[in-house]
């Protein structure tokens, strides 16, 4: 195995960039106009809600990344508290799958924007293919590159939104609303609120993409939690103004029913220079996502090869960047193939997505579990950070992931499918984690490493 190691080399700026990267989405755009569309100003409350859940599990990832300071991240976290079985199936169903299945349909969405809006209908799986290969080279060229790249992405996603938004309050252009500010008949049913909450999870979901970097973030100790921390409220108040605004300017069913709502709402704002500018802040949502994508899961699999749960080549850095690029070439061929078969141009990717995102939530139900194990296991150990008010946030997040679970679509029939491509995929990865775990590394399937020998594999 290669002596070579990661490096502390970025600041708090690229860590807040990664913790928000993933977020600033094109995807969370829509669930933002829909969510609007569907509820109204009730939505707000549904995001509220929605922002204290995910600030229960920013909570239990930053005592985490800060006590077990490695790059295998939720694997280690989960191999710690529960075993080798559970932490394979917490990272490969929501990690890994989550990057072949939406992280494809996200990569396909800049492509497609470029092609209809500004290439006159040249072929968007060209754009795509070309925005992969170009984040593959930006993360090979080092964790410094990638985050100032991060940086300048997410900046960018975020002021716009927060320069929209405002404008909309303000009332530029021609709101549908007249002289008062808000249109009339909006919903106030307050019992939408929790069916909602679903919907508005996707809002902030995957704030943790930052943890895998904690052996290159300097003071990851006060950084890694400070940036999910700041980054979840940043994300919350860009999304706010920019959702209220919306309610100003298109009709609340036209919202609702819009694959694209955030761009019917800059275009009835500021016409076609509204339409431009946030086709380009989509645009650059989906390259950030991608981007977070690609530093942050070679680095998890760089972490499980180290320990043995993956091929060992996926362990080996690059001498001179330091970054993990069996890992990188990995995720970057997995996007290319999927968006080559044209998987990601058929409605059925959403059931897909919502299959694979519904695996994310296992990952942090079992992540809230091993905070919870670990602190009965090892009482004394040292964390620099310790999750607040312990055990109620982590009881709180169980409780409400299930919950989102339970109402992962509001359709039954689409429902029921999620539900079989979910389980499914967690029986083939559960397969392949009890054969591994029995056939290659010869352990217990459900005995927790312990912490010190985990350490030691970082050495």
């Amino acid at each position: 195995m290669s002596d070579v190691k990661l490096e502390r080399v970025v600041g708090f700026p690229t860590a807040l960039g990664a913790a928000v990267g993933l977020i600033v989405a094109s995807t969370t755009l829509v669930s933002l106009g829909q969510g609007f569309g569907i509820g109204g100003l009730v939505f707000v409350a549904s995001m509220i809600i929605a922002l204290l859940m995910n600030y229960f599990m920013a909570f239990s990832f930053g005592e985490l990344a800060t006590m077990m300071p490695k790059a295998g991240s939720v694997n280690d976290y989960v191999r710690a508290g529960l075993g080798i079985v559970p932490a394979t199936i917490a990272v490969i169903t929501a990690y890994i799958l989550v990057t072949i299945f939406a992280g494809s349909a996200e990569a396909a969405v800049p492509g497609i924007v470029i092609s209809e809006t500004f290439a006159g209908g040249f072929s968007p799986l060209f754009f795509t293919i070309i925005i992969i290969l170009f984040l593959m080279a930006v993360n090979m060229a080092g964790v410094k590159f990638y985050g100032g790249t991060q940086i300048i992405l997410a900046g960018i996603m975020i002021i716009s939104l927060f320069i929209l938004g405002f404008a909309g309050l303000a009332g530029v252009g021609h709101p549908i609303t007249g002289g008062s500010y808000w249109p009339s008949g909006l919903p106030s049913d307050w019992s939408m609120v929790i069916p909602l909450v679903a919907l508005a999870v996707w809002l902030y979901i995957g704030v943790e993409y930052v943890c895998p970097l904690v052996e290159e973030v300097k003071n990851p100790e006060k950084n890694i939690p400070r940036a999910m921390l700041i980054g979840l409220l940043i994300v919350f108040l860009s999304q706010l103004v920019y959702g209220l605004a919306s309610v100003r300017y298109v009709p609340l069913e036209d919202l609702a029913n819009s694959p694209i709502p955030h761009v019917i709402t800059a275009k009835a704002m500021l016409g076609s220079l509204g339409e431009y500018w946030i086709s380009i802040v989509s645009v650059v949502a989906s390259l950030s996502t991608i981007s977070t994508l690609m530093a942050s899961i070679p680095r998890i699999m760089y972490g499980m090869a180290k320990e043995g749960q993956i091929p060992r080549i996926f362990a080996y850095l690059n001498p001179r960047t330091k970054t993990p690029w069996a890992g990188i070439i990995f995720i970057g061929i997995i996007l290319i193939a999927v968006n080559l078969t044209g998987l990601t141009m058929v409605e059925k990717i959403v059931i897909f997505i919502l299959a694979a995102a519904f695996t994310w939530f296992i990952s942090y139900i079992l992540v809230s579990i091993s905070v919870i194990t670990l602190r009965r296991k090892y009482p004394d150990y040292p964390r620099p950070y310790r999750s607040p008010a312990y055990p109620i946030p982590q009881i709180l997040a169980i409780v409400s992931m299930i919950y989102v679970m339970a109402n992962i679509f509001p359709d039954p029939a689409v429902a029921r499918q999620i539900y079989i491509y979910a389980i499914s995929l967690i029986i083939l990865t559960a397969i392949y984690s009890v054969v591994w775990t029995k056939a290659v590394l010869k352990e217990k399937l459900f005995s927790p490493t312990p912490i010190e020998e985990l350490m030691k594999l970082e050495e």
